[in-house]
């Protein structure tokens, strides 16, 4: 709980937002800048009014991708939905299919190492994703959220340059708060338990 805490607090002082997992909704503020996640496209009652939700289809087919947003979407048709995929430059026609269908934003998830599902660096796929767009004439249409790995501060203007319109961290801020202690033998970083947090101190 006191994570959460520390990360909600980050983002009001530095005026973002915080992405969880559904199931800490009752556990946070309903006036918070938190926006929650979920890898299925019905939403409980208590966030079908919310403004801004992420749909994760990162363990989807890309071939559901667009029926599950548009799912999701019909819940609350003028809210924002963030859609988060994988991000792979084998799945162009999958990206530019929900950008013609009307989708506003897309979470791109790299791995912690930076890479790509595809094994290329994330800096080259965005690339490969931006011109795709743009040639399908609906580059401007979309906003591109990239993530994973993101540490160093040339990250950010890297990746805004190779077409990313903002950014997400994970790594940089859970480090930022004194935690090191990482698992990575799957292939994937999760925090070593226990971890302890005091709760943050209270505007």
């Amino acid at each position: 709980p006191n994570l959460i805490a520390w990360l909600l607090k980050a983002s009001k002082e530095t005026q973002t937002l915080t992405i969880l997992p559904e199931n800490t909704a009752s556990k946070t503020p309903a006036a918070s800048v938190a926006v929650y996640s979920s890898s299925h496209a019905a939403l409980p009652a208590d966030l079908k009014t919310a403004k801004i939700s992420e749909l994760d289809l990162t363990k989807e087919s890309p071939e559901k991708w667009l029926s599950l947003w548009k799912d999701r979407k019909d819940q609350n048709p003028t809210a924002l939905v963030i859609i988060k995929l994988p991000l792979d430059s084998r799945l162009l026609d999958n990206y530019r299919d929900l950008a013609l269908a009307g989708a506003e934003t897309i979470h791109l998830r790299a791995s912690w190492r930076q890479r790509g599902a595809c094994g290329r660096h994330l800096t080259e796929v965005l690339r490969i994703i931006d011109d795709n767009l743009v040639n399908a004439g609906v580059r401007d249409e979309i906003t591109i959220i990239v993530s994973g790995g993101i540490t160093a501060a040339e990250h950010l203007p890297k990746s805004l340059l190779c077409g990313a319109d903002a950014l997400a961290i994970d790594l940089a801020a859970l480090m930022a708060l004194g935690l090191s202690r990482f698992d990575t033998s799957q292939n994937s970083l999760k925090l070593k338990s226990p971890f302890l947090l005091p709760e943050p101190p209270v505007a």
